[in-house]
């Protein structure tokens, strides 16, 4: 691994001289998304590189939590992998639960 001045971790032989930190992991998440943006472009994938850039750490965060929902992991498995200590901050993840609501909300607005 490359030394980042701008994320202070450098790896040798396996071990890092300081811990990740979020904001480094954030760092280094942007740096390897707008690698890959470019790459993208240069191959000529204009409109996949755009939406490549648009990328975060938090969107690949929500995307891994919405695919352990919809796998049919449960959400206090989802919760624990995402380390979430409230099982209700997990179910935003959850496209099968949004969709269970809005059914709800489409019952409820025919009886009313």
């Amino acid at each position: 691994m490359t030394r980042c001045p701008s994320c202070r971790v450098r790896a040798h032989n396996g071990v890092d001289e300081k811990p990740l930190t979020r904001q480094a992991l954030d760092h280094l998440t942007r740096r390897v998304i707008q690698g890959a943006s470019r790459r993208l472009a240069e191959q000529g994938e204009e409109r996949e590189s755009e939406r490549l850039a648009r990328a975060s750490a938090h969107a690949l965060r929500h995307t891994a939590g919405t695919e352990l929902a919809d796998q049919g992991a449960s959400l206090r498995d989802a919760a624990e992998a995402l380390g979430h200590s409230d099982v209700r901050t997990t179910q935003r993840y959850s496209r099968a639960e949004l969709e269970r609501l809005r059914s709800v909300l489409e019952v409820r607005d025919t009886r009313w």
